[in-house]
């Protein structure tokens, strides 16, 4: 990624990707996984039904698309918040999960 990043203008900051690469053997790193997945997925559903093609379309239409106030555009965007926002909904439940989980292993009441 960081080989492509340097190709022209990056996706992803350094700071992202080194904060990225901190998941990767930690406890969080399925969930991460699962959230960046569902989110680009969510991203890639929203580019087809814009642009209604399996291609996205070129750097200059999306920035066209974004600036225009239809109620389509205001549509899709909010379908996409939502799914965003379920994905991170569904990760914190995880982590909640596993969190008591780890508390009743080692024997702790968790706080109320």
């Amino acid at each position: 990624m960081l080989e492509e990043e340097t190709c022209g203008v990056p996706v992803f900051s350094e700071p992202a990707l080194v904060n990225i690469d901190r998941f990767y053997g930690q406890i969080m790193q399925g969930f991460m996984g699962d959230y960046l997945e569902k989110h680009m997925q969510s991203f890639m559903d929203l580019q087809i039904k814009t642009a209604g093609k399996q291609n996205p379309p070129p750097p200059e239409v999306w920035q066209k698309m974004l600036t225009m106030n239809s109620p389509v555009m205001q549509s899709l965007v909010q379908s996409y918040a939502e799914k965003s926002r379920e994905a991170f909904q569904k990760m914190k439940d995880q982590m909640d999960q596993q969190t008591l989980q780890l508390l009743e292993a080692m024997r702790i009441k968790p706080p109320q």
